[in-house]
């Protein structure tokens, strides 16, 4: 098994691990997958790691650190295995710029944390966190579309966050009055 800085986590996580370094683990209901060392050296490189073990905080612009109250945000390995897990590897460097400079961050109904960042007009990306008094960690990284974004703010979502440089994500009167 790989190095193991945390206790018995990757002994825990991993089931087998192959002569080419790739790792097989199991989700919750049981379903075998293969994290390849590929994905793995993609994921240290993208974020600066020493192992898929560390987590990773990004450094944040001072009104970003407003608007989340002073809360660090982090995203651990359990990102890392949900991505596989959804064959979603091809993302990761989304992941980075979505939490690193988001384009919008809003609250959900339900006190998750939305990362939001446009990409191009086809692409928009966001990183779920769970908002702990203390933190945020991220729990979901996906594509969506415009319209499930316009969705969560008008269903009691709160814009806390709109970087100056977005253009056309959302139409301003969906979140004007939530600021």
């Amino acid at each position: 098994m790989p190095k193991n800085t945390q206790g018995n986590a990757m002994r825990d996580i991993f089931i087998k691990e192959f002569e080419n370094g790739d790792l097989e683990f199991l989700d919750k209901k049981g379903k075998p997958h293969i994290l390849t060392k590929q994905t793995q050296n993609d994921w240290i490189n993208t974020f600066g790691l020493d192992n898929i073990e560390q987590n990773y905080i990004p450094a944040h612009t001072q009104e970003i650190k407003q608007a989340l109250k002073g809360r660090e945000v982090h995203l651990s390995m359990g990102s890392l295995l949900k991505i596989v897990e959804r064959q979603r590897e091809a993302y990761i460097p989304n992941v980075k710029q979505t939490i690193d400079n988001p384009d919008l961050i809003i609250q959900d109904a339900r006190d998750g944390i939305l990362f939001v960042k446009k990409f191009n007009d086809n692409l928009i990306f966001t990183s779920v966190g769970a908002d702990f008094e203390t933190h945020i960690t991220i729990i979901s990284n996906a594509p969506k579309n415009q319209r499930s974004i316009k969705s969560k703010i008008a269903n009691s979502g709160k814009v806390l966050y709109q970087s100056p440089n977005l253009q056309s994500l959302v139409n301003p009167s969906f979140y004007r009055h939530t600021n």
